[in-house]
């Protein structure tokens, strides 16, 4: 019970400093074109676990011509994979869910979730994105949750310049969520940001050193920097972290305190004996003494753990463009 707690508690506050770092307009977006039905399918990969605990049919149906949107890769898939899991959440055991992407014109691309669940009554449809709104105590007591996951989706999308909204026929009917997304364009794209230094004339993706002992975690990191442009290497130990870096050169080291063979301080001392390279450090402990200690062993940023993935592409950003 204290566990569930926890993990509820840390699950509000991270969601209500994501709502504020968006409503404040403190959330720097790196727009790149993207291919939507890429993002889909990826998307669709993730929720694979859920979907067969549940007996839920995923059904896909993507657009050929969908072509490339403006978005921020990982901030899109934050958007596609609340819709998709909240689908998950609202839909009955064997029941279906359909995802469908398309272009609708030059300009515009959507995607379409339909699921086969709960449905939303008429009368909430016009609250349904705003914080706190799970339409009444019944459906919160149920399927519990924190009704933010959509007013971070709505923020998120309106700050891509698109549009998200919801359609139902009433309870028992199902519901379907629409995302419509600006379709890449010269005026509407940033320059990548994810960039290190220029070889031979062409820049090329920072080399990032991640090194993370707990195994799900480790390779969901790695997946969500490579989405990001990154080109990763994963290591779990200090051992394996120390013989990379004998043959390998990289750009940032991401490395978690608590190891099985010693600790983050240990890595970025066998590192930094054989290149030098900014450290960002990933620790459950934030105290000012706990940040004192990483600075002085060589990091130059400190993560509490859970590690949001959208601050962690930031801080590599950061100790990158800084070392630069």
């Amino acid at each position: 019970m204290m566990k569930r707690n926890i993990e509820l508690e840390t699950k509000l506050i991270d969601d209500l400093l994501d709502l504020n770092r968006v409503t404040s307009g403190k959330l720097p977006l790196h727009l790149e074109p993207l291919d939507l039905n890429d993002a889909v399918r990826q998307v669709c990969i993730t929720c694979r676990p859920p979907l067969a605990e549940r007996s839920i049919r995923l059904e896909t149906q993507l657009d050929e011509e969908a072509g490339l949107v403006a978005a921020d890769r990982a901030r899109l898939q934050q958007v596609l994979w609340n819709v998709l899991k909240n689908a998950i959440k609202f839909t009955p055991d064997e029941g279906s869910i359909r995802v469908t992407t398309q272009r609708l014109d030059a300009s515009r691309c959507e995607v379409r979730v339909q699921d086969s669940g709960m449905g939303i009554p008429a009368d909430v449809l016009p609250r349904i994105f705003n914080a706190f709104e799970q339409g009444d105590a019944k459906v919160t007591r149920q399927f519990g949750g924190l009704g933010l996951g959509l007013a971070i989706c709505k923020a998120l999308v309106d700050l891509h310049h698109g549009s998200i909204r919801a359609e139902s026929a009433g309870s028992g009917q199902g519901s379907t969520f629409i995302i419509e997304l600006p379709a890449a364009t010269a005026s509407t794209l940033e320059k990548p940001a994810v960039t290190a230094p220029v070889e031979n004339g062409q820049t090329r993706p920072l080399r990032v050193l991640l090194v993370e002992d707990h195994a799900d975690t480790a390779r969901t990191l790695d997946r969500l920097l490579r989405r990001a442009g990154f080109f990763v290497v994963s290591a779990a130990d200090v051992a394996s972290a120390a013989a990379t870096a004998e043959t390998e050169a990289f750009d940032v080291l991401v490395s978690d305190l608590g190891l099985p063979d010693g600790t983050g301080y240990d890595v970025i001392r066998h590192v930094r004996a054989r290149q030098i390279v900014p450290g960002i450090a990933m620790s459950g402990y934030g105290m000012d003494e706990d940040v004192r200690r990483t600075r002085e062993a060589g990091f130059t940023e400190h993560l509490v753990k859970p590690v949001e993935v959208t601050q962690l592409i930031a801080a590599i950003r950061r100790v990158a463009k800084d070392r630069g």
